[in-house]
């Protein structure tokens, strides 16, 4: 530890006076209120806070200097310390940024004040905590990430790889290069309250594939992503209360406000909750097949008779292609609303979509078009790729309002066949009682 670092500790109360270590007086105004108290091997310590703009440190934040050097130097010490760099208000210039230890909190003034901003042509990862060591309980917090400067080679404006039990609070990414956030084995991360904005050729916010269960992404907003805007992959993450509108508007491509990719292991236990999502190329939440990336055809699907997903309480309206789809087994569909959902690149759209996936329970949707509106197709999509999609639970939706039927089913396999939507139980769906299922229709 350096002799003339800014230091405080927290003490009982929570009560944060910045105080000089060399002089002992307090420096008022220059630190945030609620950092978090540190742990280490053997019980909570108190949490050191380093300032990045006082001494040994003396960066500037002044939006023209290279700061990457100072910034570092305080994570550097912040590591060894179990303790939390602090950025007051500024703009700080940089190019990228290494944390190697547990337990270092990276925090700013709050995101609108102090930005973090990529120097021009810098062409690597530019925040990441982990790697080849672990990065456990880390966070970062109340700033931007202007990514705006990053060219190829930058693959993520911030990444977590093996940082589990960590967070990331009240932050803004924009322009990434190509992913906004992105996180590799980190078990019961907890992303919240953030805006991934602009990520210009991949993803807002992706899971890697590997072991991120008990991750949770709430309160987050995300705009104008080139593709996925929340990729999640394998089990147990949960999304919930999220905003998400424009994915890939540039094409009309198959990319998804929310995708459950199925990874190595197929994905199983996510939930999808709460969320609104609009303006997508393809669909408002995509969940894919159930089994891994090396089962293909007839058993891709799934091997469970349930996977575990649950879909509930959504508003996935005015997407290109439909609202909600799964090709995951016993996929639970229950309270979304999906509406408006259709364009003339997208002719054959639907509120709600199961492709070969037995058992998926659809209950209490709303779907169908708004008044005036014709631009939603069908209600409930059942759809043959592999095998047939059978034993369907439909009941107590709102089906009304599609343009050409509340219920259909496609068949996209060489030789025609029947979807047999007859094999599942539908009950109590104002518009489709009484009307006729179009069993065998091809599309």
């Amino acid at each position: 530890m350096k002799s003339n670092a800014l230091i405080i500790l927290f003490i009982a109360t929570g009560v944060i006076s910045p105080m000089s270590a060399a002089t002992g007086t307090v420096v008022s105004g220059t630190q945030p209120t609620d950092l978090p108290t540190g742990t280490k091997a053997g019980g909570t310590v108190g949490t050191a806070v380093l300032n990045v703009k006082t001494a040994p440190y003396n960066g500037k934040g002044d939006g023209v200097t290279n700061d990457t050097n100072a910034i570092q130097a305080a994570i550097n010490d912040a590591e060894g310390l179990g303790g939390a760099v602090y950025l007051p208000a500024g703009t700080w210039m940089f190019s990228a940024l290494r944390v190697q230890g547990a337990n270092c909190i990276i925090q700013g003034a709050g995101k609108d004040v102090t930005i973090l901003k990529a120097i021009t042509g810098t062409g690597v990862t530019l925040v990441s905590f982990g790697g080849a060591s672990a990065a456990p309980h880390s966070v970062i917090k109340d700033l931007t990430i202007d990514a705006s400067g990053a060219t190829a080679g930058s693959n993520y404006a911030l990444l977590l790889y093996n940082s589990s039990s960590s967070e990331v609070g009240n932050i803004r990414v924009v322009n990434a290069y190509n992913i906004g956030i992105g996180f590799t084995s980190c078990r019961s991360l907890r992303i919240h309250d953030s805006i991934v904005e602009n990520s210009r050729n991949g993803q807002s916010i992706l899971t890697n594939d590997s072991d991120c269960s008990g991750t949770t992404i709430s309160g987050c907003s995300v705009f104008n992503s080139a593709k996925d805007a929340i990729q999640i992959l394998q089990s147990a993450e949960t999304v919930d209360h999220c905003y998400i509108s424009g994915v890939d508007t540039r094409s009309s491509g198959n990319f998804a406000g929310i995708y459950v990719a199925r990874g190595s292991t197929g994905a199983r236990r996510c939930t999808i909750s709460n969320n609104v999502i609009r303006a997508c190329s393809s669909v408002g939440i995509d969940v894919s097949f159930g089994a891994g990336t090396g089962v293909s055809g007839p058993g891709a699907s799934g091997p469970d008779e349930s996977e575990g997903i649950m879909v509930i309480g959504n508003n996935c309206s005015n997407n290109l292609g439909g609202g909600i789809s799964t090709a995951s087994n016993g996929t639970l569909i229950a309270k979304n609303i999906c509406r408006d959902n259709g364009s003339v690149r997208k002719p054959n759209s639907f509120g709600i979509g199961v492709v070969d996936a037995k058992n998926v329970i659809i209950k209490e949707n709303i779907t169908g078009n708004s008044a005036n509106v014709t631009a939603q197709r069908y209600g409930v999509l059942f759809r043959h790729v592999h095998k047939d999609p059978i034993s369907a639970t439909v009941v107590d939706n709102d089906l009304r309002g599609n343009a050409a039927a509340p219920v259909i089913g496609q068949n996209n396999a060489k030789t025609p066949g029947a979807v047999p939507l007859a094999t599942g139980i539908f009950a109590r769906n104002r518009g489709l009682d009484g009307a006729v299922i179009k069993k065998s229709h091809k599309l």
